[in-house]
């Protein structure tokens, strides 16, 4: 059979499985399993799991009458080793994940300390009650992780989850441990040890396999027999905790933190720990404190920590070798680290604790808000201090989250403490499905995405000084001045040193990257945070054709804000980067067949139900690299005005939300009828009325641009009447006129106005308007209505007789120049509608405009300027006559 490893073995298993039924099993393996991660694993722990259960077929017949259920519980047996076995050892759990609906209840400390004392009640010993708590996780932990490979909850909340189970069993084992030991050692007083949890768990952000960082902690008036007391009950705390039962263990359990690691005292009264932290304790393990806290408990050790964390980690000042010393450590535990290790390689979960807990360590004592133990939590708080910069924290929220994500899904296998993806080519392409992507290479692309942007911020923030190499030198010396900027774009990504040595074995991969930090140094912090389309720089692959389209297929089965976004991002860069290597090749229309591609794969995404017209430069393919997207919504006027309001809301919500997730979409939607505060949904009749008793001609002339993207070819026929069905009469074009000054006078500065590319006189907007009057005025005459472009429309004026052949060659020249020129200056990091008159400025646009020098660029843009202003003046005039 396909997708098995060994079919003849699938095919007997799928014939055990058909004998529980008189239904077409078969049938539905063969569908269900098609989408499992691992369907080998799928299939075996299927198999298991109904011979486990006393009413196989019963429970085969409910998964074969809901397909969607059958779907998520082959997803979750094809997932995690873990789950068959809990599934197989517990056949009582299967409502867990036949009735999803349960999973409604999230476990707290309470609940789970209260299920303990139930169980307790029914228990005739000591080791009884112990595998209780262990059934209690197993059960937990069955629940989570249905939830969270389900998609039912946010992955941070599946870390609160993970993390409230944990502590409730910590809290339950620790009282019934000493209970235990109390009654054999004739004690009559509660327990007199607090514990202390440091990192995930201290965070509330456990993985399944995480292990716990603890401390045990005793009260101060212990006399020594209590102590010994209490060395003797951490022994035998630790043990009921961590030994294997029939259930296996409860948690592996990691001490290093107490004072003096390994060789300190098991269980060390507060003030030993006060005195530890604030006289031998290292900047490590201040670092480690922010993630800690007493559990579960309101006791003066509790109060004391408290204090004791804010005392030591916030500190007023600290000495520069402070930082150094934690960035040495930093660098020390990479050495040696495989590039897979996701938790301690560059770019990978240390990276961003590292830099989130060294910027609270800095800013906690001034900004309170700050000391927050939750990663999250800390990069959330860090930005609203602005301490980080918003787009930072965004991305290292989202970095952490994916990693995290990567992290638990790769322990999810087999129970196992692993940070590292698997070295086997299918077992990868299973993390890749469990993580959402349908091939191993996407899974691999965003995964070194993520990590480079993490690692970029980590290296940005911090500024640690990158290792010098030979290769590194190499490439620093053969790039000469630029070198920074390169050196600043390959330190910043996971595995830099295989990218300098590529560079160095290859001279025209060099070369491209040389191209690039010289004439287009603005990508290089996109280039850094994309390694795949860095990738395609250096192979030569960017000057390759690519469909924009393609990239949205796999979205159209697996949709994903975070997959969406990377899309567009990664789409526009290589776009960009293109036609950086190569302006004859069209950003505008690239840019806009990517943006239709990404915006139709979201609309049925949504499952829009109005149309959408695009305006502007982004309805003719003549983008800018930063220009907005225009659009306008139309409904038919049979629809519910409210509901696709409403469905419009959540639309520009979702666009903003996508935004701030790295998709590089600015939507503008303000050229519907009463602008801000009009409908953001027009009906059909509505814009005719508009049209016909309110539209401005400025409005008529901001749709003189428009095709539809999305829905009925009817919104368009609206759209086109509304700009062009009454023509361009001597009033409407006298009203125009007048704008077109105010634009001149007043939103350009008086230093501006002979040098703004766009909106001064005879720059892109002339030309703009230039073709779009005299569209308005012979647009019934043309050949083809449907020409949008500002090349095209002049072309097709000119064979009407409106412009000459002079005329027209001069606006084309001028047009290509602008259009280069701002797209040079948005590339060099410049300001793209402003000509620069900074004489090293010039000299670099010169360099990249195949000019002599900055002269011969100011020669240029004032002969294209005059030719310009003259055609467009002469044509006003005309269109008046």
């Amino acid at each position: 059979m396909r997708g098995f490893a060994d079919p003849e073995a699938a095919d007997r298993a799928f014939a055990r499985i058909s004998e529980l039924t008189l239904r077409d099993a078969r049938g539905w393996l063969a569908e269900a399993l098609a989408g499992a991660s691992d369907p080998d694993l799928a299939l075996k722990q299927l198999e298991r799991w109904l011979t486990a259960s006393s009413n196989a077929t019963v429970l085969l017949d409910a998964l074969l009458g809901a397909p969607e259920l059958s779907q998520l519980i082959v997803t979750l047996l094809g997932a995690s080793h873990k789950i068959g076995d809990v599934l197989a050892q517990n056949p009582e759990f299967s409502n867990f994940v036949l009735e999803p609906q349960l999973l409604s209840e999230r476990p707290t400390v309470e609940t789970v300390l209260s299920q303990a004392d139930r169980l307790f009640a029914s228990t005739s010993s000591h080791s009884h009650r112990l595998d209780r708590l262990r059934l209690i996780k197993q059960e937990w932990n069955l629940r989570i992780a249905v939830a969270d490979l389900g998609g039912l909850w946010p992955e941070p909340d599946v870390w609160l989850a993970i993390s409230a189970v944990a502590e409730g069993l910590l809290v339950a084992v620790r009282d019934l441990v000493w209970a235990e030991f109390a009654s054999e050692k004739g004690l009559d007083f509660a327990c007199p040890v607090e514990i202390v949890a440091f990192g995930k768990l201290g965070g509330r952000e456990l993985n399944l396999s995480s292990d716990v960082d603890l401390a045990l902690v005793l009260r101060d008036d212990a006399d020594d027999e209590l102590e010994r007391h209490a060395q003797r009950f951490g022994e035998v705390l630790l043990r009921a905790v961590s030994d294997p039962m029939g259930r296996g263990s409860l948690y592996r359990v990691d001490m290093r933190l107490r004072p003096f690691g390994s060789d300190g005292a098991l269980v060390c009264r507060m003030q030993a720990f006060e005195r530890y932290y604030e006289q031998y304790a290292e900047p490590w393990e201040h670092l480690a404190m922010i993630r800690s806290r007493v559990l579960k408990t309101e006791s003066d050790i509790a109060r004391r920590w408290h204090e004791l964390r804010t005392r030591v980690v916030f500190q007023e000042a600290r000495g520069e070798w402070v930082i150094e010393d934690l960035l040495k450590m930093r660098l020390r535990m990479e050495e040696g680290v495989s590039p897979n290790d996701i938790k301690l390689g560059s770019g990978g979960i240390r990276d961003v604790e590292f830099l989130v807990q060294i910027l609270q360590m800095l800013s906690g004592q001034k900004h309170e808000s700050v000391r927050v133990a939750p990663t999250l939590d800390a990069i959330d708080e860090l930005a609203k201090a602005s301490v980080l910069e918003l787009r930072a924290a965004r991305e290292l929220r989202s970095g952490y989250v994916f990693l995290r994500q990567v992290e638990h899904r790769t322990q999810l296998v087999g129970d196992l403490q692993t940070h590292s993806l698997p070295d086997d080519a299918s077992e990868r392409a299973h993390l890749g499905r469990r993580m959402g992507f349908s091939t191993a290479a996407g899974f691999e692309s965003a995964l070194n995405t993520v990590r480079s942007q993490m690692r970029f911020w980590y290296l940005s923030i911090l500024a640690p000084d990158a290792p010098e190499h030979a290769d590194r030198s190499s490439v620093a010396e053969r790039i000469g001045e630029a070198a920074e900027t390169a050196l600043g774009w390959f330190d910043g990504l996971v595995g830099g040193d295989a990218f300098y040595a590529s560079l160095l074995e290859n001279e025209s991969s060099l070369q491209r990257v040389q191209f690039i930090v010289q004439n287009a140094p603005a990508l290089v912090p996109e280039l850094r945070r994309l390694s795949s389309v860095t990738e395609q720089v250096i192979t030569g692959e960017i000057l390759e054709p690519f469909d924009a389209g393609e990239r949205f297929e796999p979205l159209k089965r697996h949709f994903s804000n975070e997959a969406f976004a990377i899309a567009v991002r990664r789409g526009w860069l290589r776009v960009a980067t293109r036609w950086a290597f190569d302006s004859s090749f069209s950003y505008g229309d690239s840019s806009a067949a990517l943006i239709d591609a990404a915006l139709t794969t979201l609309f049925e995404h949504e499952e829009l139900e109005f149309s959408v017209v695009a305006l502007g430069s982004f309805a003719s393919g003549e983008m800018a690299l930063h220009s907005d997207v225009d659009l306008l919504f139309l409904r038919a006027d049979d629809t519910d005005a409210a509901h696709m309001e409403r469905s419009a809301q959540r639309l520009l919500s979702l666009l903003q939300e996508l935004r701030q997730q790295g998709a590089p979409l600015e939507i503008d939607v303000r050229l519907r009828p009463e602008g801000r505060s009009g409908r953001l949904v027009s009906s059909f009749s509505g814009l005719e009325g508009y049209a016909a008793d309110a539209m401005e001609p400025w409005e008529r002339f901001a749709l003189g641009r428009s095709r539809l993207l999305y829905g009925e070819t009817e919104a368009l026929d609206h759209v086109r009447r509304a700009a062009y069905g009454d023509g361009l009469s001597n009033a409407r074009l006298e009203a125009l006129m007048k704008m077109k000054s105010r634009i001149e006078n007043e939103r350009i500065p008086v230093r501006y106005r002979n040098r703004h590319i766009k909106l001064g006189a005879g720059g892109v907007d002339d030309l703009v308007w230039t073709a779009q009057l005299n569209w308005m005025r012979f647009e019934s005459k043309a050949a083809d209505p449907s020409l949008l472009s500002v090349e095209s429309r002049l072309r097709a004026l000119a064979s009407l007789g409106v412009f000459n052949a002079v005329e027209l060659d001069a606006m084309l020249d001028a047009w290509r120049f602008f259009t280069r020129l701002r797209m040079r200056l948005a590339l060099l990091g410049f300001n793209d509608e402003i000509l620069p008159e900074n004489p090293d400025k010039l000299r670099k646009l010169a360099s990249v405009t195949d000019l002599p020098d900055g002269n011969e660029v100011l020669a240029q843009d004032a002969r294209c300027r005059q030719a310009v202003r003259s055609v467009f003046e002469d044509s006003v005039t005309r269109l008046f006559q």
